[in-house]
């Protein structure tokens, strides 16, 4: 867990690492342009000044992180105690409804991407299948779900852990 969680941290090094560089070079114009004059003390203090910055981002990210996580600890528990005396026809629909919503999620939205282009080349009378906007934001948000934030998870490496 730890070497994930400090891979995850790479990006935030690398942005510090180019702010800092970014930084130096801004510097180092101004003083050769006769913008700035700063000795060695000023440039120390600004970039300690610029890593602090950014130091406070990555414990905010940090935080963030950590709530998350209680988040999805927290839902999980309480939907594993619902289901715990739950009789076995409701743990089977429990279990079945999300793959099925998202198949159908997949399906639909999918097909109407698919559908015209398939009706064009064979001929046929394939119409789109029509959604009210609450249906289209309900497919779209399950797709993100899937797509979006459960692949960051995955690729995160925390998926299925809490």
């Amino acid at each position: 867990m730890a070497g994930n969680f400090l891979d995850m941290l790479a990006p935030g090094k690398q942005v510090a690492d180019a702010a800092i560089g970014i930084g130096k070079g801004v510097l180092d114009i101004l003083q050769q342009a006769g913008v700035v004059d700063l000795n060695d003390k000023q440039m120390a203090e600004i970039n300690a000044t610029v890593q602090d910055g950014l130091i406070r981002w990555n414990d905010q990210l940090i935080e963030v992180y950590k709530l998350e996580t209680a988040d999805i600890q927290s839902a999980r528990s309480a939907q594993t105690s619902i289901l715990v005396d739950a009789p076995k026809w409701i743990k089977a629909v429990a279990a079945v409804v999300v793959p099925y919503g998202g198949l159908m999620a997949l399906t639909i939205f999918f097909g109407n991407i698919v559908i015209p282009w398939v009706a064009t080349l064979t001929g046929l009378p394939f119409t789109r299948i029509e959604m009210t906007e609450h249906e289209a934001f309900t497919i779209d948000g399950i797709i993100a779900f899937f797509f979006g934030y459960r692949f960051a998870q995955k690729l995160k490496g925390t998926a299925g852990k809490y």
